[in-house]
């Protein structure tokens, strides 16, 4: 069975699962959930983001200024729901009046919570409700946007990657309005950018993620000399070989004697052990032991970190540490690389892979795989490639001086181009020698 008809089956279940169960349940709560009146106080609005870390923190850079405009003009409370594992991130960064958690999977199968948070929402009475997502999804955010009833309800016009045609069709006349969702090569930062443009808001969006200290890092870290690798991924399919990253890991402790600190979530504690025992160094597992917060902080006071392309690569980015992230062509240019290398800071991400053809399949693999293993984009990333990203990061970072801006530019440009190969000094030969500032 291939990609596209097992997407379709699963789409076509979930709608029949919403029409006989799930429908009934949104349709009890707008009938007979009072909401809040909208004739006074301050213009309530809700953000609907119930995605991934990686896609929260890459939209972070529009909420701020999403949130600044709202608040300056409109004397707006903001709430935003968001994904549970997020909550925490979202309280502590200020944008935001109220970030309500959400736990996506226990929505979308307990029916008890579905009728509880979506009557909270209903009894907020917002003025306004946004669900700022390309790839929306119909069971979640279009039913959150609809139950709301806000008199203003905006959202992207999408597309189908996480719904059927149909299912598309009867949750676009849950919106009052739908911004045009740009090209399939945009990247999220422009979409981002672009839905505020879209829904009429002028101001200044940065390019790029940035979080502002978040607290410590946990108290066996401090003082230690680490760097951080981040061996999982939402997909099996996304993750490089744990035999690479145990290599890796060698590699990297003979070169520098750092410990290492493997992070992931629960269910990716074994995978973060078996990669310890293979590696044969000093290391420790922090798999599920850190909340979105620490986990920022543990990368903040990295050395380097080396990961999938996951939410902890954009976290890395974020608090300014090195990251090398091994990218698959999936969704390639939507959320990795970062657009404009030109004013990219010279710490942001440095993805390294192999292109093929088939980039852009959205993660339909024309090729066959094994169960449990890589798309064959991904484990065509070799160590050695890895390895090269890590010794010039380790080069720079290690520099007893510090470098002009246009220098920072530069050496973040030769780090660029070793993500699609050429040697150190074939790269260097392009750019101007270094200038060191006493």
């Amino acid at each position: 069975m291939n990609h596209e008809l097992r997407r379709k089956l699963k789409h076509s279940l979930a709608l029949v699962v919403w029409v006989f169960v799930l429908n009934v349940l949104d349709l009890a709560v707008i009938w007979t959930t009072r909401r809040r009146g909208t004739s006074c106080g301050r213009k309530r609005i809700l953000f609907v983001r119930p995605d991934a870390i990686g896609d929260f923190v890459v939209w972070l850079p529009a909420a701020e200024a999403w949130c600044r405009a709202l608040h300056d003009e409109d004397n707006c409370h903001v709430t935003v729901l968001t994904h549970h594992a997020c909550a925490d991130l979202a309280s502590k960064l200020g944008y935001f009046d109220q970030a309500w958690p959400l736990d996506v999977g226990k929505f979308r199968s307990n029916l008890v919570y579905r009728l509880r948070i979506m009557a909270r929402i209903r009894r907020a009475g917002f003025h306004a409700t946004y669900y700022p997502v390309h790839s929306r999804d119909f069971v979640t955010g279009d039913s959150i946007v609809r139950v709301s009833g806000a008199p203003q309800r905006v959202g992207s016009e999408a597309c189908t990657a996480r719904m059927l045609r149909l299912q598309k069709w009867l949750s676009d006349g849950w919106y009052t309005h739908l911004v045009p969702a740009g090209t399939t090569t945009d990247s999220e930062l422009h979409r981002n950018a672009a839905f505020l443009s879209g829904i009429g808001i002028r101001t200044s969006v940065r390019r790029y993620p940035s979080l502002p200290p978040l607290g410590a890092p946990p108290e066996q870290l401090k003082g230690q000399t680490y760097y951080v690798l981040f061996p999982g991924a939402l997909k099996e399919y996304r993750c490089w070989p744990a035999d690479r990253f145990a290599e890796l890991a060698r590699r990297i402790h003979e070169q520098t004697g750092w410990i290492g600190i493997l992070c992931g979530a629960g269910h990716e504690r074994n995978l973060c052990s078996r990669i310890i025992d293979e590696a044969g160094v000093a290391a420790r597992n922090l798999a599920g032991e850190t909340t979105i917060c620490e986990l920022a902080e543990v990368m903040r006071s990295a050395r380097i970190v080396v990961s999938n392309e996951t939410g902890a690569a954009h976290l890395a980015a974020a608090v300014d540490t090195p990251c090398i992230c091994i990218l698959g062509g999936g969704q390639f240019g939507r959320f990795v690389p970062y657009p404009g290398p030109d004013d990219a800071p010279p710490n942001s991400l440095l993805p390294i892979y192999e292109p093929m053809d088939c980039f852009g399949c959205v993660w339909k693999c024309i090729y066959p795989r094994a169960p449990g293993a890589a798309c064959r984009c991904i484990e065509a990333v070799s160590v050695e490639r890895i390895w090269s990203a890590v010794m010039r990061t380790i080069a720079r970072i290690e520099l007893p001086s510090k470098c002009t801006s246009s220098d920072a530019r530069a050496i973040s440009s030769c780090q660029r181009a070793d993500a699609l190969g050429g040697t150190l000094e074939e790269t260097l030969g392009r750019h101007r020698p270094l200038t060191v500032v006493d």
